[in-house]
Parts: C-alpha cells; sequence; structure tokens
C-alpha cells in the first residue's frame, strides 16, 4: 500500500512540475489580481449592506426612544386618574420596548464591531493588491525574452564534449 502511495505522489508530483512548466506566470498573475480585486469589490458591497442595516437600526431605535417618551407622559396620566388596569397595560408596553431597546443596542453594537474588523481587513487587502500590483508591473515590463532563455536554456552532450575538446585543446602544448 505505501509503494502505491509513493508512485502516485511521485506521479502527482511531476504531472504538477509538468504543469508548472506550461503555465505562463505573468498569465498567473495578472488572475491573482483580477481575482483580488473581486473578492475586495463583494468585501465592499457587504460593508454597504451592513452600512444600511446599522442605519436601519438606528431608525429603530430612535423611534422606539421617542415612543417611550411619549408613554411617559401617557403614564403619568395615567397614574393621576388611578387606572390601574390601564397603568399596568402602559407599563407591561414600555417594559417590552426597553428591553427591544437593549436588544438593539447589542446588535447595532456588534454590527458596528463587525464593520470595524471588516474595514481593517478591506484595507489590509486593498494595500497587498496594490503591492502586488506593483510587483506585477515591475515582472511584466522586464523583458520576457531573457526569462524564457533562462527557463529553457539546456546544456546537451554535444555541448559538454565540445567544450571539453575546446579546453583539452587550450592545455596541451602547442
Amino acid at each position: 500500500m505505501t509503494v502505491l502511495t509513493r508512485l502516485s505522489r511521485l506521479f502527482r508530483a511531476d504531472l504538477h512540475a509538468l504543469l508548472d512548466r506550461m503555465e505562463a506566470p505573468d498569465v498567473l498573475l495578472l488572475q491573482a489580481i483580477r481575482d483580488m480585486e473581486g473578492e475586495i469589490q463583494l468585501q465592499q458591497q457587504e460593508q454597504k449592506k451592513r452600512v444600511l442595516e446599522q442605519q436601519q437600526l438606528q431608525r429603530r431605535y430612535d423611534e422606539l426612544q421617542n415612543r417611550l417618551q411619549q408613554q411617559e407622559a401617557e403614564l403619568d396620566l395615567c397614574l393621576e386618574a388611578g387606572n390601574d388596569a390601564l397603568t399596568r397595560a402602559l407599563l407591561r408596553r414600555q417594559l417590552e420596548q426597553e428591553q427591544t431597546l437593549r436588544l438593539l443596542q447589542q446588535r447595532l453594537h456588534t454590527l458596528t464591531e463587525k464593520m470595524r474588523g471588516a474595514d481593517t481587513e478591506l484595507q489590509q487587502q486593498q494595500r497587498e493588491l496594490q503591492a502586488l500590483r506593483e510587483q506585477a508591473d515591475l515582472l511584466l515590463q522586464t523583458p520576457s525574452g531573457t526569462r524564457d532563455a533562462a527557463d529553457t536554456c539546456a546544456v546537451t552532450e554535444a555541448d559538454v564534449e565540445l567544450a571539453l575538446l575546446k579546453a583539452k585543446s587550450r592545455r596541451s602544448p602547442a
């Protein structure tokens, strides 16, 4: 079993090495940049959704606070009238709204923290993308002929034999 595993690993490694030689690094680099740009755009869209959600939560929170302030005056009126049943109903509604306010406040806090973290991460990714673009510009500006020649440069046996004969002829007494 281990022999088959080793052979399969060796075959996969050779296949990957062959694919690496066939792939154009500049094309892969440009594709990586495009992928990174797409990911950043998605994160920016998600951040915009979070901002909208935060605004909606804040509006709801403000509305509930205004309602609670209005109910304070109603509560005073009920207490002055001595209507305990209506006062209880109003107090129940106030307690429920206060509970909802606390929940909204927690959601707002959580969302704000999430937005801060996402902003930090987004800024970091944008810096990395900029650095990658700069590196790509430098790499793509270098003449590709020198890079290709270095990659495909191979010494044949005939080249070695010729070099050997030249070295012998230089060292032999004339």
